[in-house]
This record gives structure tokens, sequence and C-alpha cells, in this order.
């Protein structure tokens, strides 16, 4: 060995913030050398903050700024959000007013918990829904949807970009990234690959015009194994990292590889081998592409995993040892089935359905993220104070815009009741030997003409298994009636499948009684879970008074009854010997079923809710002899200090 000044080590470029280990050469000057492999480990940086996303979520199934609270218990850092109409996109007709209508929706979703989404796009479609346009046809009506999708993100806070599904769901017709596909048509290779390079870069610009620092995720990436099916897809990274390299002022901007195969291994020397097939200086990822500069300044590593995929133990392994090697994103496949805001989640497919339990945990355990809602997060999505006094419109003021309409606007009176927080009460609605109702029409899509017109599941179909408060005012003169007496309530609707369901909601005075009931039932019928309170015995209790305005507040948690809270006139009354569950309906059923493949859909209501009588299946039956007044539904739990009949302070317990 020769003096010090002869000496040269060599490690390879640490480009990008790579981490990883490195070999370290030194050579003399005669030429001679030594390799220490694995010499060096260059960590991750301290400021990486590594998050999970769920997958998915879809506007066009959830009334998103009313089920947004629900959805936010789960332990994820994020979602994939797919918008409404993302599937028109590679056909080239996601249109302006979709644009619109998605940005309409997401600023109204009050995000507290998922501030790091990426919106959903499919690169080739799917052929039942009309694949995309392929890559030699024309593109303008893509480019433009795609610049539609940059605004989005731009004006949406919580939105970091895209999550860019490359697998081929369209066939040979699509924009799929086979040059078979292609050359059966009579294009080289060589061509194939310069038209891709040019259609990625050109969505590429496209996002950056509107959106200077946005991330695409491509569900593979530079790091995948070698496929015939995906060997345009270094092309398509190029044409994207061309674009984001070609100006400074992307420098925030990023390729990120999603890395899908992360579904099928399991630990962390797993990972630590993908994530250096997708970053490590001189690896794979270097190797397949012809700009390595950018995709070292530029690219990104993250990993998708499957929980389906694994026993819980090894998904627990799988799942940390993902998240300790990502640079920042860690996306978990479940299909949508662990965000149902009207069921329980599940894994859906096989047994290890029944222990979809454990595995959120399992994931709250690594994210740091309770499994829970918020602390004392509540929205008020409907209430009608009945304070117009004329007309036939009542007024929703919770600012969603679900107006009721009566079917008689002769039915105001000045009679109402004195509430501490509703102090400038001045009408209510008299029901009394007519048989009128109010309608809250903007439940039923065919009449919606909000942010909310297209969704397939509305207002309240977002509420019946979300926890929640419902509060009213009533007056009632204890005469029995033969027949049921609804103060409010819905029955039937469709389910996704068209098939008939039994989907029920209301609050009612049974035939030949003198109690109240508060029951709900899910989207397949069973049984109803529901609460009482016993009025006649409560008056003896010296809780009530017929012929009087009292208040009701009952708090919904879970789809066991015994959970709930009843409030009568601001006091907590549940366990009196007069209130509690209603004769033994202590479970609400029927909120999910099998479709016969093993998976499960959501809850969809298409009805309108009625107050003063039932609406079933569209038949007005059972009004209410009484009064009405004060109609407020909120959810999340609502704290009891700001229930309408409470003075100040809590609920006496």
């Amino acid at each position: 060995m020769v003096d010090s000044a002869s000496i040269v080590c060599r490690t390879a470029a640490t480009q990008g913030g790579w981490s990883g280990v490195s070999d370290v050469i030194v050579t003399n000057a005669d030429g001679g050398f030594v390799k220490a492999e694995r010499a060096y480990t260059f960590g991750r940086a301290a400021s990486v903050e590594p998050m999970a996303l769920g997958c998915s979520i879809e506007l066009h199934d959830y009334n998103l700024p009313v089920a947004i609270a629900k959805l936010e218990e789960m332990p994820f850092h994020g979602v994939i959000l797919r918008p409404q109409g993302s599937l028109k996109l590679g056909r080239g007709n996601f249109s302006e007013a979709l644009a619109q209508r998605n940005i309409a929706i997401l600023k109204k979703v009050d995000f507290r918990r998922f501030k790091n989404n990426l919106l959903y796009a499919s690169l080739t479609g799917f052929k039942q829904n009309r694949e995309s346009v392929d890559f030699f046809e024309d593109w303008s009506g893509v480019i433009a949807g795609y610049r539609r999708y940059g605004r989005i993100c731009r004006e949406i806070e919580c939105l970091d970009g895209l999550w860019l599904d490359v697998e081929n769901y369209g066939g040979k017709e699509s924009a799929n990234l086979n040059s078979a596909s292609y050359r059966d048509k009579g294009k080289s290779l060589a061509q194939c690959k310069k038209q891709v390079k040019l259609r990625a870069r050109q969505i590429m610009t496209a996002l950056l015009s509107q959106c200077l620092d946005i991330k695409v995720m491509t569900t593979f990436g530079l790091g995948a194994g070698t496929n015939s099916s995906l060997d345009l897809l270094p092309a398509f990274v190029d044409g994207m990292l061309e674009a984001v390299a070609s100006d400074k002022a992307f420098a925030r901007a990023q390729v990120v590889d999603g890395f899908e195969h992360g579904y099928y291994i399991t630990t962390p020397e797993d990972f630590r081998g993908a994530y250096d097939r997708m970053r490590r200086p001189g690896g794979i990822a270097y190797g397949r592409t012809t700009l390595p500069q950018a995709w070292a300044r530029h690219g990104a590593a993250a990993f998708g995993v499957w929980p389906e995929a694994h026993d819980l133990s090894d998904f627990k392994t799988e799942f940390t040892s993902a998240m300790d090697h990502t640079d920042q994103y860690v996306w978990v496949y479940t299909n949508g089935s662990f965000f149902m805001v009207n069921g329980r989640p599940t894994l859906g497919r096989n047994q290890r359905a029944k222990r979809t339990d454990q595995y959120i945990r399992a994931i709250a355990d690594v994210t740091g993220l309770p499994w829970a809602a918020l602390p004392g997060r509540c929205r008020t999505i409907g209430y009608w104070r009945m304070e117009k006094g004329a007309g036939s419109v009542v007024p929703d003021t919770s600012g969603l815009g679900f107006d009721g309409r009566l079917s008689d606007a002769g039915i105001w009176t000045n009679e109402h009741p004195a509430l501490p927080k509703a102090l400038s009460n001045r009408f209510a609605l008299d029901f009394r030997g007519n048989r009128h109702v109010m309608r809250i029409d903007a439940f039923n899509p065919a009449t919606r003409t909000g942010y909310d017109q297209t969704m397939k599941a509305n207002h309240l179909g977002n509420l019946y298994f979300t926890d929640h408060t419902i509060e009213f005012s009533f007056w009632w003169n204890g005469t029995r009636s033969a027949e049921p007496q609804y103060l409010y309530g819905v029955t039937g609707g469709r389910s996704k499948d068209k098939s008939p369901n039994k989907f029920g909601y209301g609050g009612w005075i049974p035939g030949r009684s003198r109690k109240f009931v508060h029951w709900q039932r899910g989207n397949w019928g069973q049984g109803f879970g529901g609460v009482e309170i016993d009025l006649e015995r409560a008056a003896a209790a010296g809780a009530y008074r017929f012929g009087q305005w009292a208040h009701v507040a009952i708090k919904v948690g879970t789809i066991d009854s015994r959970n709930w809270k009843i409030f009568l006139n601001g006091k907590h009354v549940t366990g009196q010997d007069w209130a509690g569950v209603y004769k033994n309906h202590q479970i609400v059923e029927g909120f999910e079923t099998p479709r016969g493949d093993g998976k499960f859909y959501g809850q969809y209501f298409p009805l309108a809710l009625v107050i003063g009588a039932h609406n079933t299946e569209g038949r007005i039956v059972q009004h209410f002899d009484g009064m009405l007044d004060e109609f407020r539904i909120t959810t999340g739990q609502l704290p009891t200090e700001k229930f309408l009949s409470v003075q100040s302070g809590r609920a006496e317990d």
C-alpha cells in the first residue's frame, strides 16, 4: 500500500436521495483494488414520513361530504379517490362539466385525517365500459381530460396527484403498453416506443400545466419485472420524466413507481430488494430508462400491499416492511371494501374476511392512527327549523340544501316549543286532523339539484349505520289509534343490483299504544333494531306530559341498539324502566349481503324521507296526529351540550 495520496475510494452515486447499502472500492496507484461489499448504509432521510393510502373510495357511490366522518375512522393517511366519470378519461370524454362537478363535491368535504390523497385514473379503461383511445388515435380529448385532472389537484389542497393504473383492462384496442397490440396493426417496436413516450409526455405536460408539483404514481414502473404485456412501460415512464425534467419550475413534481408486485412479497429482505430494483444507482430501474438523471431527481419508490393475499401474521410483516422501505406511499388494496360507510369493513372474498377487524388493527398499529372517529367530530346534515311560517318549502338550514316540501301550505302553526338552543322559534307544523306531510324530496336522486345530483348513494344513504344523532320536538295528546302513527319514516327502495329490499328508518307510535319507537333496518331486510320510550310510564315518572311539547334526542352508535342513548327534554333516560331497547329488537340487521361472488354491496337509498307519516315504497300511510318542530340530524357524536333542549352544560345523566 502506497502513501495515502495515492489511494482512491469510490462508492456508487447516491442519486435521488437513494437509501440503502453500498459497496466501496479502494484502488491504489499500482492498479490494485479491494472491494468491500455492502460496506456503507445510506439511511432513509429523517424527513420521510411514510403514508398509508386506502384503495379506494368512489365519489359516484358516496355522498362524500356526508360520509367522510365515517370513512375517516379508518387508520389511513389518505385514500385513492375515484372521481365521477373517471372511466371517461381515457376515452377523451372527461368533460369540463365533470371536472366542475368533482371540484364542487371535494370542496365540500371536511378532510381531517385523509390529507394526502391521489385521484384514480385508468390508462386503458375497461372493455365493458368502452376501452380508452389507443396511442395512435386522436388524443386531443384525452389530453384535455388530464389537464382537467391537474386542475382538480391544484384546487383541492389535500390531493397530491394521480394514482395511474397502467394494467390492461381494455384489451388490444385500448391505450395499453403491450407492443404486440400495435405490431399486429403494422407498427414497428420503435414506432410504438416513440408514440407511447410522446403520449406520456403529453399527459404529464397537461398535468404540470395546472399543478407544478403534482405526483403521478403508476401501478407498475421501472422496477417491475420484465413482462411482454408491459414492454412499452419504460418508454411511458421516460415520457413522463422528460416532461418533468423540462423546466426547473417542476422541481418538486414526482413520478412514483407504485410497485404492485408488493402484493406478493412479505419480508424486510423482500422489500429491501424491491426498493433496490427501483432506486439503487446502477440497478434495474436505471438500466431501463434513457433518462437516469431525471429518474434520480424526480423518481420515487412506493409499494402496493394486498391484505387478502396473506395470513394475518404475514400481512403484518408485509405492511411493516413496506412502510419501512417506501419513499412515501404504501397503498393498501382492498377494492374499496374497507370503506363500507353503511356496514362493516370486510376483506370480502374468503375466510380471512372473518378476521377483517384484526387486519385493520394491524394497519392502525403500524400507522399509529386509531381505528376510531376523530374526537368531537360531528356535522349537521339536515336541519329543518320549520320557521318559514308560510309557503310549501321548508328550508334545510344545514347548508346542504335538502329542503322539505309540504303537501299543503296550510299546516303552519304558531304553536311551538320553547327550546334553549332555538331562541327565535316562532312556528311549527301541525299535522292534527289532516293527512298532510313534509317530503324531503332531495333525498331522491331524481329530484336533486345540488353537488350530489348524480350520486347513487344519497343523503340518508350514508346515515343509517353511521353514528348520528336525530333530534325533534313533538306534541301529541296521547290518543291511541288503531294503526301506527309515524312522526317520520321511510321503508323500501332497491339495492345496487335492482333487487327489492326492506331498507327502513323511522320514528313511530305503535298502534293502540302510548310509546314512541325509533327504529332502523338495513338494505336486505331481516330484523330491525330500535329503542323506545314508554310515554305513559314516563308521564307517571314526571318526565313527560301528554298535550305538551317534548324534545327527543337519540344518539345512534353501532348496529347494537343497546349502545344507543335516549334523551328526553334534555335528560339522559336510557336505562330507566320506561326507556331502552324496543321489544328485544337489539341488532340492526340486513346491512350487508353477499352478491354471490363473495363481495358486498353498500347501501343505496332512493326513497324520500317523509315527516308526519310513513313513506313505504312510495305510498304515504300511517299519518301522525300531532305537531312537529325543530327536526335535526347530525352525523358523528354530537356533544350533549349542543342538544337543542339543553340550557347549558351537558345533558343530565
